[in-house]
Formats: structure tokens, C-alpha cells, sequence
């Protein structure tokens, strides 16, 4: 009889060796695992040490920011470049401010630069273990638009105007405000039902907020913009006087209302007034239009179109009696309903088109149909670098150039939930230079 080839236990090698097939495969991808995360949290490690640095360079910015402020007030104007020999002063830092380069922050504060960059110490006794610097921070007091956010615990914004050329003061035709309506936590997308035409409220040729399924309405952004104007002489009496057709005013207000819905905003009712004119103008409420809003018996709420973004240009009426005065021209951007928050950017112009000719946030100056503010804002443009990872942050912070601080209200009334009787509270709202 013929014998197998085959001997006892080969079913037992074939299956420990699978096992351990499996085991080896399972082993690999949990190290593989292992590995990625290792690496993703190397990379944010990497990335938050470099974002560390780039703040590291604002917080310098802003300590530079201070002294030159210092040596304003001390009545310095003009600067020289440092000899390397000494300490830095005022005229040192007037010139750096007047010069800037990457590393005018590091040479107003007397910083070791290294190979281009100023190295950070990551706390006592630590050293430098994650190779951190901040390449690059560059300093800019003249913008082409004041930017700022709105929220319930600071719906208002009290904005002096500053211009880096003052007799362009009358040349100012045009304000474009833009904002975001897009998201909004708590409402989902930009919804087709926010502007009343037809919807489940039975608001046809109404601005109405849709309800949601708890029965609480919910707002989209919708802005207040208050003018306030002079000329260089007037009585006090104009800011509350009727236009009377004149086209001029010393005070005007305009709410305008987000709405993707062309319709609603291209159409107007005993409720609303469209803003949209269509083609390349958008959104366009001329100066005659914002200069009735003086009108305290009717002020309509405009509804501008919005297509992700919402940008609005207003036409600037005239002063009453004259030439519009520098130290008497401001604006004012508040959330009426108090919610929700929202970031808008504000921008003076000559002409309808308003290229600020900008290719960043923060590169460049305006062309001539932008007015370049000073001192309103200061932008600081800081890059930060841990090993070969770098992190760029861009900050805007409080300008000085009104030399005031404008209080949105001194007294609130409350509602005394112990009591019910209505309590008094003296709000006082305190700033500081560069909003250090």
C-alpha cells in the first residue's frame, strides 16, 4: 500500500502560520498608527510653537507700538537711523517707524537679530529646543479700511475718522461697508427664507426673520450705520435739522438688511427699500437717499443682496454750511438686534468703484479711489517659526488718532429680577492707546 506523504501536525503549522500573519499585519497598523499620530502631533506641536513665535512678535509690536506713542507725545517727529553705539532713542525709533522693514519691531527694541530673525526662549532654564523665532514683523499705522467685529457683548463701534491727508476730507464721496452673513452658529446657511416674500409667516413685501421650528427668530447680521458730519461752523441745532430736499445733513442713519433673495432687494414696499440696482453698481444707496434717512418720522430698513459676501456703497451727503470739518467726521456700526456676531471692514472713497488696490489683508496702500486712513487702526503683519515651520498672523488693534475715548452709553437700565423694579447701572467703558 502506498504511504502519504503528508505527516501529522502540517494542518497546525499552516494555521499558526497564518496567525501569525495576522498578528504581523495587525502589529504593522498599530505601529503605522502609532507613527501618523506621532507625526500629526510633531506637526501640531510644530505648528502651535510656531504660531506661539508669531504672537511672541505682536506682543513685541505692541511694546514698540507704546514707545514710539511715547516719543510722539514727547513731540518728536523726525528720526535717524541708529549709529549701532548706545542706547536706542526716540529719534531711532521715529526713524524705524518711518522706515519699515521686517525687522523694525527687533531694532525699536533693541533685539539680538540673528541670521534675519529674532530666536525665542521657550522659559527659564528651557532653552531653544523647538528652534523657535519670529522672521517678520512689519508695522503699519496707514490703512486703506478700518476693520473690527461686532458681538452681543460689544454691539457698537464708535468710529473717528483719521486721514493720512486731511484736505482730501471733502473729496470723501463714497463709504463701502462690507460684512459677512454667511454663517451664523446656530441658523445654519444663509437661508432663502430670511427676506418675508411669501414665506410660511405670511410676510410677503415685508423684512421679517424666519421662525424656526422652537418659535424662536433667529437673526442674520443686519447693520446699523450712523454718519455724523460738520463743517467748521455750525450750530448745534443742525444735527437734529430736516434736509428738506437739500441733499445735505449733518447726521444721518441707514439699517441695512442681509437677504439672498434678488427680488427682495432690487424691489421696495411701505416696508422696505431695495438696494440693489443690478449690474456692476450692486448695492447702491446714494447720498440724497442716506440724507433723508434724517427724517425721524420714517427711516426704512434697506435690503442689500448678499452673494456670500455683503458689500453696501453709500453716497456721503454734504454738511450743512459748508466744507466738512476733520475733527467733527465719524461714523458709527452697531448690531440693532444685538446679535449675531459678525466682522465688517469700512472704506472711504472717491468714486463709486473704490478699488483699495490691496493684494493682501494687509500689503499696500489704497489707490486714489480709497482714502488712506492714519492712526485709525494699526495693522501688525507677524510670521513666526518653529524648525521649518513657519506661521504668518495678521492683528488690528485700536489706532490713537482721535485722542479721545467715546463711551457708546454711560447709564443702562436693567431689569431687577429680585424685585421687578427697573435698576440703574453707571456702565463706564475705559480705553486704552492702540486697545493695549
Amino acid at each position: 500500500m502506498k504511504k502519504s506523504r503528508f505527516k501529522k501536525g502540517v494542518a497546525s503549522f499552516y494555521i499558526v502560520a497564518f496567525a501569525a500573519l495576522i498578528l504581523v499585519i495587525v502589529a504593522s497598523s498599530f505601529a503605522m498608527v502609532v507613527m501618523s499620530e506621532v507625526e500629526r502631533t510633531s506637526g501640531s506641536d510644530l505648528s502651535r510653537s510656531a504660531y506661539d513665535s508669531a504672537m511672541a512678535g505682536v506682543e513685541d509690536a505692541k511694546l514698540a507700538l507704546l514707545n514710539y506713542q511715547s516719543c510722539l507725545k514727547q513731540g518728536y517727529r523726525t528720526g535717524v537711523e541708529y549709529s549701532g553705539s548706545g542706547e536706542i532713542t526716540c529719534e531711532n525709533i521715529i526713524y524705524y517707524m518711518q522706515h519699515p522693514d521686517c525687522d523694525m519691531v527687533a531694532k525699536i527694541l533693541g533685539r539680538t537679530i540673528e541670521s534675519n530673525e529674532v530666536k525665542i526662549s521657550e522659559g527659564a532654564g528651557s532653552g531653544n529646543n523647538m528652534d523657535q523665532a519670529y522672521t517678520c514683523v512689519m508695522i503699519n499705522t496707514k490703512l486703506s479700511d478700518y476693520r473690527a467685529d461686532l458681538d452681543p457683548s460689544s454691539s457698537y463701534r464708535i468710529i473717528k475718522v483719521a486721514l493720512e491727508d486731511e484736505s482730501q476730507i471733502n473729496q470723501i464721496k463714497y463709504v463701502k461697508i462690507s460684512w459677512n452673513p454667511t454663517e451664523v452658529a446656530g441658523i445654519g446657511t444663509f437661508s432663502s427664507n430670511f427676506i418675508g416674500n411669501g414665506n410660511s409667516d405670511n410676510n410677503s413685501g415685508r423684512v421679517a426673520f424666519w421662525t424656526d421650528s422652537n418659535g424662536s427668530v433667529p437673526t442674520y447680521p443686519t447693520l446699523a450705520l450712523q454718519l455724523v458730519q460738520t463743517a467748521k461752523d455750525f450750530k448745534i441745532s443742525d444735527i437734529n435739522s430736516q434736509t428738506n430736499g437739500s441733499g445735505q445733513t449733518d447726521r444721518a442713519m441707514i439699517f441695512l438688511v442681509p437677504t439672498n433673495l434678488v427680488g427682495a432687494a432690487s424691489g421696495s414696499g411701505d416696508t422696505y427699500i431695495g438696494a440693489y440696482k443690478g449690474g456692476t453698481i450692486g448695492n447702491n444707496i446714494s447720498a440724497e437717499e442716506f440724507a433723508k434717512t434724517n427724517n425721524l418720522e420714517k427711516n426704512l430698513p434697506y435690503v442689500v443682496y448678499c452673494n456670500d459676501d455683503c458689500v453696501a456703497m453709500i453716497g456721503i451727503p454734504e454738511p450743512i454750511g459748508g466744507n466738512r470739518s476733520t475733527d467733527t467726521f465719524m461714523f458709527a456700526v452697531s448690531l440693532p438686534y444685538g446679535q449675531p456676531a459678525t466682522g465688517f471692514s469700512l472704506t472711504l472713497c472717491t468714486d463709486i468703484s473704490c478699488e483699495s488696490g490691496i493684494s493682501g489683508s494687509m500689503a499696500g496702500e489704497g489707490d486714489a479711489t480709497a482714502i488712506s486712513l492714519s492712526n485709525m487702526q494699526v495693522a501688525i503683519d507677524s510670521t513666526g517659526r518653529a524648525n521649518d515651520l513657519y506661521r504668518r498672523v495678521e492683528v488690528r488693534l485700536e489706532g490713537s488718532s482721535s485722542g479721545s475715548v467715546y463711551l457708546p452709553y454711560v447709564i443702562q437700565a436693567t431689569d431687577n429680577d429680585a424685585g421687578g423694579e427697573v435698576k440703574i447701572e453707571k456702565e463706564l467703558i475705559v480705553g486704552s492707546e492702540y486697545g493695549l
